[in-house]
């Protein structure tokens, strides 16, 4: 029974598909391409880590995001930095606020 995935997968799966005694068929993409399936593949991570908050899939996320931030060129230390600077200036989400509205002046 063949089932189809087209989709981004960590690097050691089609290995692991064939050492159990499947066949698969992948290609390395890309550019444009790779960061299309990247971010495909952080919308799926993130909806399985909403569905079931457990450490594993907020770490599928973690690994997808870092990744997604390598082809980006974004650095865990600009990711701190900012996110320190925005807690100080703005706070964090402790306090569970939801604004409503706004009245202009």
């Amino acid at each position: 029974m063949k089932k189809f995935y087209d989709k981004l997968v960590r690097d050691k799966i089609p290995r692991i598909i064939e050492e159990d005694g499947k066949s698969c068929i992948y290609s390395a993409v890309e550019g444009a391409a790779l960061e299309s399936y990247a971010k495909k593949k952080l919308r799926e991570e993130i909806e399985e880590f909403l569905a079931d908050p457990r450490p594993d899939e907020a770490g599928d996320v973690m690994e997808n995001f870092h990744f997604l931030c390598d082809l980006y060129e974004i650095r865990d230390s600009q990711i701190m930095a900012s996110c320190t600077a925005k807690r100080v200036t703005r706070g964090g989400f402790n306090e569970g606020f939801v604004l409503s509205w706004v009245i202009e002046k």
